[in-house]
């Protein structure tokens, strides 16, 4: 996974926040892009493909994000430092020892935040063991308790269900236990947790604060500021992707069977919780740029299932003029993936670590339109 953050980092999350500076948009501030396909709309369900019922039509290979973008320039040799420079290509440079972690430990005198961002530095299971021993109530342990720990199913979902009583707005539990339970084969419950997200606060994937405590480990453990920026960043894991993608499947497998079986209303119903999972992890608060991406898609897979001439009744569009707007995104991405200036392995020491302050205290809007119009070869942003 955190290759897999590597390289979008460097290419398609920069990419995408220096386009949602073009349109105004932000991650962490208005959070307008998707919310609005989140409406009934009038299904005109296309013909079911004979075997539709037992696989997924049509789906394929897609990938949760759009396709990689060209590999970024090696970084200069003047003014960053041989460190900055591996953490860039590779984010497994960021990695520390226990003997490197236990300074930070000492500390933060092993509170749960500090354990949890030493397992994930070091990869050492035994630091997460004793987060959830000694804090079994703690919102962000429970939930590393059950994406990473290596506890046994029946002790997971009791993490699952207690994150889910401590945290009882935040939908990312709810989207948890409904996969749990489609895994299970319990499809009343699964979707009864989808519909409770409904009414609930924006998702809460506590990537921010995550990343800010890894930061303040790498420099204890002597990392320069720009360095800390970096391997915090880079090496952040974000297992819960694959579990949205995972049931964004299993809800277009479901809206396939209803559809089939000609239950037009449950069909309907299942295609207004697809939209919202990818609204929600499009609007996530304390979420990565990841998670944005790979909600525009789930919307996409969603959207197409329906009558392009369908509206979105929250916000009058079509659903072809929504997915339009979505290529139209994706074009941009890659328009801008020509502009050779806009990489990170292109500024000095001083500037990266700049743009990850500004990122952590003005959000992604402000961070990348500094970076647009310090280094962006086109119109600066307004």
């Amino acid at each position: 996974m955190r290759k897999f953050v590597m390289a979008f980092l460097i290419g398609a999350v920069l990419l995408l926040a220096v386009f949602l500076v073009i349109t105004g948009r932000s991650f962490i501030g208005d959070r307008d892009m998707g919310q609005t396909t989140v409406a009934k709309v009038t299904l005109a369900l296309p013909p079911v493909k004979p075997g539709a019922v037992s696989g997924l039509v049509g789906l394929g290979n897609r990938s949760l994000v759009p396709p990689q973008m060209p590999a970024p320039q090696k970084a200069p040799d003047t003014n960053v430092p041989p460190l900055l420079k591996r953490l860039l290509r590779d984010a497994e440079a960021g990695k520390l020892t226990r003997e490197q972690i236990e300074p930070y430990l000492r500390e933060n005198k092993r509170s749960a935040n500090s354990l949890l961002v030493a397992a994930r530095i070091t990869g050492d299971i035994a630091l997460l063991r004793e987060a959830a021993a000694k804090f079994p109530n703690d919102p962000r342990v429970l939930l590393d308790w059950f994406l990473r720990g290596d506890a046994t199913p029946g002790e997971r979902r009791q993490a699952l269900d207690a994150f889910r009583r401590v945290e009882p707005q935040n939908a990312l539990g709810d989207y948890l236990s409904a996969l749990d339970h489609f895994k299970n084969g319990n499809v009343d419950e699964a979707m009864r947790d989808m519909w409770q997200s409904r009414d609930k606060d924006p998702m809460d994937e506590y990537f921010r604060e995550t990343v800010q405590d890894a930061e303040e480990a790498y420099r204890v453990a002597g990392y320069s500021r720009a360095e800390a920026a970096v391997a915090a960043a880079y090496g952040a894991e974000l297992p819960q992707l694959s579990k949205f993608r995972e049931l964004s499947l299993r809800l277009l497998d479901l809206q396939d069977q209803y559809a089939q079986a000609g239950d037009t209303d449950m069909a309907q119903s299942v295609i207004e919780m697809g939209l919202l999972l990818g609204s929600q992890m499009q609007g996530a608060a304390n979420s990565a740029l990841l998670s944005m991406i790979g909600g525009m898609s789930i919307e996409r897979q969603v959207l197409q299932r329906l009558d392009p001439d369908a509206v979105l009744t929250a916000s009058g569009q079509t659903v072809g003029e929504r997915l339009t707007e979505l290529e139209q995104h994706t074009q941009i991405i890659r328009k801008l993936g020509d502009d050779p200036d806009l990489q990170l392995s292109k500024l000095d020491a001083n500037e990266v670590a700049s743009l990850f302050e500004r990122a952590k205290l003005f959000g992604e809007l402000e961070a990348f339109r500094w970076l647009q119009n310090k280094h962006g070869s086109g119109t600066t942003t307004p």
